[in-house]
């Protein structure tokens, strides 16, 4: 059986956020986090297991390392975050994870018919604000760029 190489590209920024950031990512957003597909059992789970609780707490990553984004990505607790990007700015948002274990949130590259309304008038700057507006949600530090994820399967 060969195998195939394929490859992501986009301008998006690696992504790492601790539980604790991805907890406080959820709250700040959470009338969103209610409307994707998986945002109630995401929300009750968060609900269920407060940090108050005085218990070690339990991560919220591996309990949904199997989330699976609304429209396009890999499977992972990030894709919650590009969900929430793309509803909120109407922006086609996507999480991947290359071979080589590095997790982006990217815009992908579009052909203008493929272009939403919001993606128009879209300028880098403009982009790297709203990348640096939901970083600052989750507590990451991001320099965002053009990133080439590939993939062997």
């Amino acid at each position: 059986m060969s195998m195939q190489e394929w490859t992501v590209n986009g301008y998006g920024f690696e992504v790492y956020a601790s539980d604790e950031g991805l907890r406080n990512f959820i709250e700040k957003h959470r009338e969103t986090v209610e409307k994707l597909d998986q945002g109630d059992e995401v929300l009750e789970w968060i609900d269920k297991h407060p940090v108050s609780s005085g218990k070690p707490m339990d991560s919220l990553k591996e309990e949904f390392y199997d989330y699976t984004p609304e429209d396009y990505g890999e499977e992972g607790l990030y894709g919650l975050i590009a969900d929430v990007m793309k509803k909120e700015t109407g922006l086609p948002f996507e999480y991947h994870h290359d071979c080589e274990n590095v997790e982006a949130i990217i815009l992908p590259q579009l052909y203008p018919w493929q272009m939403p309304d919001a993606a128009r008038d879209l300028t880098k700057e403009k982009l790297d604000e709203i990348y640096e507006k939901y970083a600052a949600d989750f507590g990451g530090k991001i320099e965002a760029d053009y990133l080439t994820l590939e993939y062997f399967g």
